[in-house]
C-alpha cells in the first residue's frame, strides 16, 4: 500500500521539505512544511512578492494550542461559544470551518443537545 505513487511523484518534483515551520498554535516543528523548488520559483509568492512572515499574537486564554494537541476540547476553553466564534474567531481553531472548535461549534453541539 504505497498510496498514489504518480502523485507522489510529482509532489516530490515540485516541492522540498521545509527544515522547520512555525504553525499557529503549535510552534516550530521540524519537517513539518513543504516549500516549492528553486524550478518552480516564479510560482512562489513567498518570493514574488517578498512576503515576510508576521508574528501572530495569541490571546493568552485561547486554548487552541492544547486543542490542536488533543490535551483540551473545545469546551474546556472559556473563550469557546462566547466570545469566540466563527464570526469572530479568537484562536487558528475557530478560523477555518475545519477547525476543531468551528467543528465543535457547528455540529458538536447540537449532537450533544440531542443525547
Amino acid at each position: 500500500a504505497d498510496g498514489n505513487v504518480k502523485a507522489q511523484a510529482l509532489m516530490g518534483e515540485v516541492f522540498d521539505l521545509r527544515e522547520t515551520f512555525e504553525w499557529r498554535g503549535l510552534g516550530f516543528i521540524p519537517n513539518s512544511a513543504l516549500k516549492l523548488k528553486d524550478a518552480y520559483a516564479a510560482f512562489d509568492a513567498e518570493k514574488r512578492y517578498a512576503l515576510e512572515a508576521s508574528e501572530a499574537k495569541e490571546n493568552p486564554a485561547c486554548q487552541c494550542p492544547a486543542i490542536l494537541r488533543g490535551a483540551k476540547s473545545p469546551e474546556d476553553c472559556k473563550l469557546f461559544g462566547t466570545v469566540c466564534t466563527p464570526e469572530n474567531p479568537i484562536g487558528s481553531c475557530m478560523v477555518s470551518s475545519e477547525g476543531g472548535c468551528a467543528a465543535w461549534y457547528s455540529y458538536g453541539r447540537q449532537r450533544k443537545k440531542a443525547s
